[in-house]
């Protein structure tokens, strides 16, 4: 067909799910024409991963390049995986926190630091409904605001990472709160956190509470809490998974991350067509 004849909604139709579901050949997509790059440069900023080195802290210049306004309407999903943020420029940490404070229309949060109270203030006015959090060190003076503060009012999909190695968590009031969130549905903890608290989020009233995933990212351990595991509910499974960050990617750009697999996998075992508690998506080791 002649492309001078080719329905322009179509086209951008077309241009729209190639970009979805390659977002990695937007930037060549936008080459195209003019219209192709009106399409696509708000779906390029839809999903932001923010990441940095060990020696160094940088802003992407694309942020840096576009308008607040011009954020606000594309924004919506936002990785920060930020090293040393403590002693983050000044300038790095405003720029940071004017994204937080403008973009009201994030709806995706994953944190992947110890943000400190200036990026934490600056979540204010976001009312998520997917949020990956790290728990704080004990020293950290922002804490988790015992899940009270309205960022947590319009959470649907929580995750709990642990920040700090060899903590436990067994007298973390703030944690066992967690089931209070009024959107709260689904619920995913790290191993360390789960060994300390699960029995307790399954036996807290929480109705709405319909999926309890614990995730690792090594095989073995999630193998060894299964085998440990004495907290029997329908909501509870342990997931080995490879990488937090590629699915959430996948999540944010296709909606198909771990939450929906969950779900799956639950709907499969109340049918009789899976069994036990592992649900294992790491790829098997090459032999030796």
């Amino acid at each position: 067909m002649d492309a001078r004849w080719f329905p322009v909604e179509i086209e951008r139709e077309i241009f729209e799910i190639a970009a979805i579901h390659h977002p990695e050949c937007i930037p060549t997509f936008l080459q195209v024409c003019r219209r192709v790059h009106t399409w696509l440069e708000p779906i390029l900023y839809r999903v932001l991963v923010i990441r940095t080195a060990w020696e160094h802290q940088h802003v992407p210049p694309a942020i840096r390049s576009k308008t607040l306004a011009f954020l606000q309407n594309s924004v919506q999903h936002v990785l920060l995986n930020l090293f040393w943020s403590n002693e983050m420029p000044s300038q790095e940490m405003d720029t940071y926190k004017t994204l937080f404070e403008n973009c009201p229309g994030i709806k995706d949060v994953s944190l992947h630091m110890n943000p400190g109270p200036g990026l934490i203030f600056s979540l204010n006015k976001l009312r998520p409904q997917k949020l990956a959090l790290p728990v704080p060190p004990i020293s950290c003076t922002w804490g988790l605001a015992s899940f009270t503060h309205p960022f947590f009012s319009s959470v649907t999909h929580l995750r709990l990472t642990q920040l700090c190695a060899y903590r436990s968590f067994e007298d973390e009031n703030d944690l066992s709160r967690v089931t209070s969130l009024p959107a709260l549905t689904h619920l995913a903890l790290s191993p360390s956190i789960a060994k300390d608290i699960l029995s307790r989020v399954v036996a807290a009233e929480c109705p709405r509470l319909v999926i309890i995933v614990v995730v690792a990212f090594i095989r073995e351990f999630a193998v060894s809490f299964v085998d440990k595991l004495t907290t029997i509910d329908p909501r509870v499974l342990v997931m080995a998974m490879e990488s937090h960050e590629s699915d959430w990617r996948r999540g944010a750009w296709r909606g198909d991350d771990c939450w929906v697999r969950a779900a799956a996998f639950l709907e499969k075992r109340r049918a009789g067509q899976a069994h036990g508690y592992l649900l294992d998506e790491t790829k098997p080791r090459s032999p030796e």
